[in-house]
């Protein structure tokens, strides 16, 4: 029978369990991952996972939200970069967009069908038509400021809410195109867009 762990304790080992779900879902997949894999990552047994965490789902939820919360402010951070000229502060936001990806590569499970249905299934119902609510709600908040502000033309939010999607498709094919390449074309795409979003 699992031990009993303290508040700091499991404070400590939740946190272990998310990162070890996050190296987990970068290589092998959200289907692939495996409980006793998390939990001797983390140092527990399999049997101790269960005091943290119902489910490899419920773990795997956890740390998408946090993820995106963590990418959000730092979106946001970047967006308020008043004292950087508008068009640097759009290549900013929209390079930022990629280096997410890189330094959260989870998130890239997203973009595959057969991987995202496990966390779809995983989520109450109309929860996840309210987080793509949420995220809709969210980017075309932090377009329409600038379209307010003069700092991009006034093209329409809803259009350029679609902007991270498109970030998370270029992304997945990374290793398709090949990482020099790849690097230097996602450089010419954001000089691109971003010419084209500021505001004359």
């Amino acid at each position: 029978m699992p031990r009993a762990f303290t508040h700091d304790e499991r404070v400590e080992f939740r946190g272990m369990l998310r990162d070890a779900a996050r190296r987990s879902i970068a290589r092998y997949g959200l289907r692939r991952t495996r409980v006793a894999d998390l939990a001797a990552d983390a140092g527990l047994s399999k049997g101790a996972f269960y005091i943290f965490y119902d489910s490899k789902e419920d773990l795997f939820l956890e740390v998408f939200a946090l993820t995106e919360q963590e990418v959000r402010q730092e979106l946001i951070a970047v967006a308020k970069e008043e004292d950087l000229p508008p068009r640097e502060r759009v290549y900013n936001l929209l390079s930022l967009l990629f280096q997410s990806l890189e330094r959260h590569p989870e998130l890239l499970v997203l973009s595959q069908p057969d991987e995202a249905r496990i966390l779809w299934r995983a989520m109450p119902a109309g929860e996840r038509e309210s987080q793509r609510e949420d995220d809709e709600r969210f980017y075309e908040s932090l377009f329409q400021t600038w379209v307010d502000q003069g700092v991009i033309e006034e093209l329409d939010p809803v259009v350029l809410a679609g902007l991270p999607l498109l970030v998370s498709a270029v992304a997945s094919e990374r290793d398709s195109i090949g990482p020099d390449r790849f690097n230097a074309l996602t450089g010419l795409l954001l000089e691109a867009l971003a010419d084209r979003l500021v505001s004359a």
